[in-house]
This record gives structure tokens, C-alpha cells and sequence, in this order.
């Protein structure tokens, strides 16, 4: 038997902000049928809580009418966006909560991402329904989704998205295992203090390694048949299609 073919897939960049470091479109990838996604529909971000007037002008030219902001309450708290500066641009918190960077302390920490993955889909379901209703609200608009570092919390919510639009797995496991390397400027320095503090045991918490997401996907196909039944599970069929219909324009 021959080698195993590794598919090389070109992700999506970061736009060009200067305090956030992880915002990319998902919009950027063609599905299975050779079909292009919509670009300008959806943005997978990090925390905007450091952001410039002039990197929220930017985030308004590229079109973004709503932010969904998935981080906890506590965290949102402690590095809050700056509205005033947002504008016009629609607000909401719906908190999904990681155990990594909404950890108050008295929580265990998540034994693998991929772990974590899984447990935000069994039984986080509620809230990612809120989360994709909130999009439907607006069709035509930019929806940015964030949590702290655009990796966890918001990688669930753009693998449910990419696997929607018949995107192959590969890339959605490229399109996650990026944001590590994007978010080196903040993860680096955090990495070095856990370290020194004698927790290096937990800096996995800080990467986006292939696997997790490949596992994550396994799950759901063990477990639900597929992102699409997943779905509608959560959602009604309408709903799914109209959410399919944001990023696909078939």
C-alpha cells in the first residue's frame, strides 16, 4: 500500500488589525462540490477587547453589523470591547463557558481540548442554538463571532458552520489549527509564566493541534451521524437551511 496523500490547505489569513490577531473569514474556503463559500458573512475572531478606533473602522468596512461575544461574564467583565467605539454595530453576550479562560479557580481544568470540544456539544447545545439563531437575524450583514483567543469556544461554533457548507475535514481541521500560530504574540508570554509557575503540563491549553479537532469530529460522527443532523437537532430544518443558504450561494 502506498503512502498516505496529505491534502495541503491554504487557510484563511488574519485581517490586518493591530490588536487582535486571530479574526479570518470563513468565508475564504470551497466546500466538497467545488463550490466557493461566501466571504463577508462570518468572522472567527479572537478577544476585541484591545482594539483601536482604527481597527473597529476596519472591522466596519468589511460590513460586521453583530458581534456574538462567547466569552463568560467574568471575562467580559475583566477585558471589556469598547461599544462606544463599535458604534452601530450589534452586541450580544451568549457565554460558552471553556473552563480554561472562563476558570474562576474552583473549576477543574478540561483533561484535552478535544475533551472540552466534545463536552461544549453534548451539552452546551442550547446555547450554540442561540448563538447560530442570533445570525439568522440578519442575513445579509457580517456576523464576528469571538471567545478570548478565537480557538476553543469560537472553533466549535466555525467547524459547525464549515461543516454545514460541505466543507471537507481536512480543511476544517487546518482552519483550526492555525489559530496557535496566529495568537504566538499573546500564547508565547503565557506559555513562559505557566512554566515558570511549574504548570508547562497544561500549556496544551494554549495550542490547536490537529488531532483535537479531527477527535471532535469523530465524535459527532459517532454520535449524531453528522454536523447537518447535529443541527437539526438543535435547530429546525428551515433554520439549518437558511443558515446553509449564509454561507453557500446555492
Amino acid at each position: 500500500m502506498g503512502d498516505k496523500i496529505v491534502k495541503i490547505v491554504e487557510t484563511a489569513k488574519p485581517l490586518a488589525l493591530k490588536n487582535a490577531y486571530n479574526v479570518r473569514d470563513i468565508g475564504y474556503y470551497c466546500n466538497r462540490e467545488g463550490e466557493k463559500l461566501k466571504e463577508g458573512h462570518f468572522l472567527r475572531a479572537d478577544s476585541l477587547s484591545r482594539l483601536t478606533p482604527e481597527d473597529w473602522q476596519a472591522l466596519k468596512k468589511y460590513g460586521v453589523v453583530s458581534i456574538v461575544d462567547l466569552r463568560s461574564p467574568e471575562e467580559c467583565t475583566r477585558e471589556p470591547f469598547d461599544l462606544q467605539a463599535a458604534g452601530d454595530i450589534f452586541y450580544d453576550s451568549i457565554p460558552l463557558f471553556d473552563h480554561i479562560q472562563s476558570n474562576d479557580g474552583t473549576q477543574a481544568f478540561p483533561r484535552s481540548l478535544h475533551a472540552l470540544y466534545i463536552h461544549l456539544l453534548d451539552h452546551s447545545s442550547g446555547q450554540i442554538a442561540v448563538v447560530l439563531r442570533n445570525f439568522l437575524k440578519n442575513r445579509e450583514g457580517c456576523h464576528l463571532f469571538n471567545c478570548t483567543a478565537g480557538k476553543d469556544r469560537t472553533g466549535v461554533i466555525a467547524m459547525l458552520l464549515l461543516g454545514l457548507a460541505d466543507v471537507d475535514e481536512e480543511t476544517i481541521v487546518a482552519d483550526y489549527s492555525t489559530s496557535a500560530e496566529n495568537m504566538e504574540p499573546v500564547f508565547a508570554g503565557q506559555i513562559q509564566a505557566m512554566q515558570k509557575a511549574g504548570h508547562g503540563a497544561m500549556s496544551f491549553l494554549l495550542k490547536s493541534e490537529p488531532e483535537d479537532m479531527r477527535l471532535t469530529l469523530a465524535h459527532i460522527h459517532h454520535k449524531y451521524g453528522s454536523i447537518r443532523s447535529y443541527l437539526t437537532g438543535i435547530l429546525s430544518e428551515d433554520e439549518v437551511d437558511q443558515l446553509r443558504s449564509m454561507l453557500v450561494a446555492s
